[in-house]
């Protein structure tokens, strides 16, 4: 893709910062779990117990076809992303060089990460998978569930979902989310200029941008080329500043303990009050 490698950039980030949490996200058959559990124990020290883990089982036939790698089936990918877990888990936890685990996709024998992270029991470990495996390993063995619902609304239904899977496991499991957020002063210019970037698209850009993420043809309905542009958040505000606080508020109401909105360069903070207002009491990670 076009982003930067995220463990370097976490790196830099965290040496950078004091106060900032920062987040790397790692294709779990790019990567073999030992060496994600060491970077991730070095990253951890250098940001003092800041840095965190998002796992993504995997589904760009584009990206996986440059090194030759084969998607596993939907299934097979979610049993093997539990077991990237349970390793870096028992590497960040265990005695270092009593840790052993077999499974189809790993062998760790005497496995030893030293020094181990700050965070304990370990730095906190996301997945944004939506479908019922997904949904299940991220009740088991996650911390955070990166979701996507569908309006302000939906949050409530969502968030209870997964926060009933993780206590039949015995667990919590916190949730945020990543709405597309376009605001104005007043709501009229934030749709003013929402129907500007549609009849300025380039479709084109558009559908290329879907089928590397392997959502097959943009084309095929209006709804999936319009997710496309919209960074593929199904949540969407298109308002002014106090109605993005407002929307804010309804979501963590339900449930959602942060946000990571995402945006496109039209969309600009005018000043630190409005800022402000879309903190939502200093309870968003911006």
């Amino acid at each position: 893709g076009l982003s930067l490698e995220t463990m370097t950039w976490a790196a830099a980030l965290l040496a950078e910062t004091r106060t900032v949490r920062v987040y790397s996200t790692v294709h779990v058959p790019m990567f073999h779990p030992l060496v994600a559990a060491k970077m991730g124990a070095t990253l951890d020290h250098i940001g003092r117990g800041r840095w965190g883990i998002n796992l993504v089982s995997g589904w760009s036939a584009e990206e996986f076809g440059m090194m030759g790698i084969d998607i596993l089936p939907h299934a097979e990918r979610y049993r093997r992303t539990a077991a990237f877990i349970e390793i870096l888990q028992g590497l960040w936890t265990q005695e270092p060089g009593t840790f052993d685990y077999t499974c189809p996709w790993y062998t760790i024998r005497g496995g030893s990460v030293l020094p181990q992270p700050e965070q304990r029991p370990h730095p906190p470990i996301v997945n944004a998978g939506t479908s019922e495996d997904a949904k299940d390993m991220v009740a088991r063995l996650c911390d955070w569930a990166f979701i996507s619902p569908p309006s302000a609304d939906a949050v409530a239904d969502v968030t209870a979902d997964i926060k009933a899977r993780a206590r039949r496991y015995g667990r919590t499991v916190r949730c945020a989310g990543y709405p597309f957020v376009l605001w104005r002063e007043t709501e009229r210019e934030a749709h003013d200029v929402r129907r500007a970037i549609l009849e300025k698209m380039d479709r084109e850009a558009v559908e290329n941008w879907a089928r590397g993420l392997g959502l097959g043809s943009a084309r095929s309905t209006r709804s999936r080329w319009k997710c496309s542009l919209w960074a593929a958040a199904r949540c969407r505000w298109w308002a002014r500043p106090s109605s993005v606080r407002d929307n804010s508020r309804r979501c963590t109401m339900p449930g959602w303990t942060g946000c990571w909105p995402a945006s496109c360069p039209t969309t600009r903070i005018r000043s630190a009050s409005d800022a402000t207002s879309c903190r939502c009491c200093g309870r968003w990670a911006w």
